[in-house]
C-alpha cells in the first residue's frame, strides 16, 4: 500500500491567512493560542496580523519569540516551561523552517512532558524505518503552521530538526503534520536564491527516492518547474513580482509534500553534515552538494538517469539522448545556482 499524507487542512492563495484563521474560532472553538516565532518575524507585519485576528476572535494569546537561527534542545526546554504555564489549545508557528521545526518539537514536549527527544531520534530519524509508534499529538493542542519563508516545506512535512550542541537531531513521523498549514504569499518576505535551491534539492531527492510514487512525482515536477521559472523574479526585491512569489511559496510547499511522502535521508544527511562541519547554513550546504549528489546518484545507479531526464524534459531541457539531456539539466541547475553568488 502507498499513501499521500498531508496536513488536515492546507490553505493557499495570496491573502488567505485571515480567512483560514477564522476556523480557529468557528470550527475548532479554540480559546488560547501560543504563538512561536523568531526575532526577525516578531518585528514583521505578519505577526501583527495574526495577533489582531486572534484578538478579533476573542482568542487569548501569548508569544514565544526566543527562537534563533539554529534552535537547540535547550531552547525547547525553555519554551516547554512557558507553554506549560500558558496551557494553550492551539500552537501557531509563524516563521521559516527553523521556527516551524522548533514549534513541532515544542508541541511534542507539551503533549508528552516526559518524552526524551534524543531517545526518540534513535528510532524516528527516518520515517520509513520504525517498529514503534510515535507519541500521539493533538490531544492537548492543534498545530497551525504559517510560513514566512519555509523552503524545506516544514509547514506540510512530517519532519522536525533541532540541534544538540553541533549535532542535528531529526525526528520524522506523520504525527508532526500540522492540523492546518496556511501558505499565504503575502507573508513571504525575503525570498532568496538559496531558499529555492533547498526546495529544488529536496524535490529532486524525492523524485529519485525508492519511495517515490505517482503522486509525489506530480508535486516534484510542478515544484521544480516553478522554481526554474519564477525564482529569479521572486528574488528581485525591487521588482516585487507578487505572482512569482506566490508561485515560489507554492513550490516550496509542493516540494515539502513530495519529500515528506517519498522520504529519503541520504542527500539531506550529507548536506546537514557539511553544514555542521563547515559551520554554514543548511541552504548553503545544499547549494554546494546539489550537483555532486546528482552525479553520485547516477554513478551508483544508472537507472536514475532516466528519472533525472524526466525532470529535465518537463522543465524544457532538450537533447538527442539521455546523456545530452543530463548535461543540459546540470547546466540549467548551475545557472540557478549562480543566483546565489
Amino acid at each position: 500500500m502507498q499513501w499521500l499524507k498531508v496536513p488536515k487542512k492546507v490553505y493557499f492563495k495570496k491573502g488567505c491567512m485571515p480567512v483560514a484563521l477564522d476556523e480557529l474560532a468557528t470550527v475548532f472553538d479554540r480559546k488560547n493560542a501560543f504563538i512561536v516565532t523568531d526575532n526577525m518575524t516578531y518585528q514583521h507585519s505578519v505577526l501583527v496580523s495574526v495577533q489582531d485576528k486572534l484578538d478579533f476572535m476573542g482568542i487569548k494569546h501569548t508569544c514565544f519569540f526566543a527562537v534563533g537561527d539554529n534552535p537547540t534542545l535547550s531552547d525547547v526546554a525553555l519554551g516547554k516551561k512557558e507553554i506549560s504555564l500558558f496551557a494553550p489549545d492551539v500552537i501557531i508557528a509563524v516563521g521559516g523552517g527553523s521556527v516551524i521545526d522548533f514549534a513541532k518539537m515544542l508541541w511534542l514536549v507539551y503533549e508528552h512532558p516526559d518524552c526524551d527527544i534524543l531517545k526518540l531520534a534513535e528510532t524516528f530519524h527516518d520515517i520509513s524505518r520504525k517498529d514503534e509508534l510515535f507519541p500521539t499529538l493533538g490531544n492537548k493542542a492543534d498545530f497551525v503552521a504559517v510560513p514566512v519563508l519555509s523552503s524545506t516545506g516544514a509547514e506540510v512535512s512530517p519532519v522536525a530538526v533541532i540541534s544538540d550542541n553541533e549535532t542535528k537531531i531529526t525526528l520524522a513521523d506523520y504525527q508532526f503534520l500540522p492540523t492546518m498549514a496556511i501558505i499565504d504569499a503575502d507573508n513571504f518576505v525575503g525570498v532568496t536564491a538559496y531558499s529555492g535551491v533547498v526546495a529544488l534539492f529536496q524535490a529532486l531527492e524525492a523524485y529519485v527516492s525508492e519511495n517515490a510514487t505517482d503522486y509525489t512525482d506530480g508535486f516534484v515536477l510542478e515544484s521544480i518547474r516553478r522554481i526554474f521559472t519564477c525564482l529569479s523574479s521572486a528574488c528581485d526585491g525591487e521588482k516585487h513580482d507578487s505572482i512569482a512569489i506566490e508561485n515560489i511559496a507554492n513550490a516550496f510547499a509542493m516540494s515539502g509534500i513530495a519529500f515528506g511522502n517519498a522520504y529519503t535521508v541520504k542527500g539531506k544527511e550529507l548536506a546537514e553534515k557539511l553544514a555542521v562541519t563547515e559551520h554554514i547554513s543548511y541552504a548553503v550546504a545544499c547549494a554546494r552538494v546539489l550537483i555532486d549528489v546528482i552525479r553520485e546518484r547516477v554513478r551508483e545507479n544508472t537507472d536514475l538517469t532516466e528519472r533525472y531526464c524526466e525532470c529535465a524534459v518537463f522543465c524544457g531541457v532538450c537533447g538527442k539522448d539521455n546523456n545530452e539531456i543530463m548535461d543540459g539539466f546540470i547546466r540549467k541547475i548551475d545557472t540557478l545556482l549562480q543566483l546565489t553568488d
